[in-house]
């Protein structure tokens, strides 16, 4: 079974940080964000932005270790804790996942 990877853009990530903060932020932000150098650099970038939740201080150190850290920064945003009841599937489990990240991702 394949799980859901984000397809990211620059625009996506331009219209999440004018969304989840506030102006003054922007261009600091912008500056972080050009110092994450992994692979997926956009999927990781939006992660960061996911699991600061508004919050530039979080953001920081979300940016800060995104390099050496990635994976984490992936799994807290796009596979949080489900508890598996017995009456879920892995399937289920997979689709609740996606749909959490498509909600925030999409909000207006």
């Amino acid at each position: 079974m394949s799980q859901y990877i984000p397809q990211v853009t620059d625009e996506d990530i331009e219209r999440l940080i004018s969304r989840d903060f506030p102006p003054e932020t922007h261009d600091e932000i912008w500056q972080l964000t050009a110092s994450v150098t992994v692979h997926e650099r956009l999927r990781v970038i939006a992660a960061c932005l996911k699991n600061a939740n508004g919050r530039i201080k979080l953001l920081r150190g979300e940016l800060y270790n995104a390099d050496g850290y990635w994976r984490e920064a992936i799994s807290e945003a796009e596979y949080p804790k489900i508890k598996k009841a017995s009456r879920y599937s892995d399937a289920e489990i997979h689709e609740k996942q996606k749909q959490q990240y498509l909600k925030w991702f999409n909000e207006s």
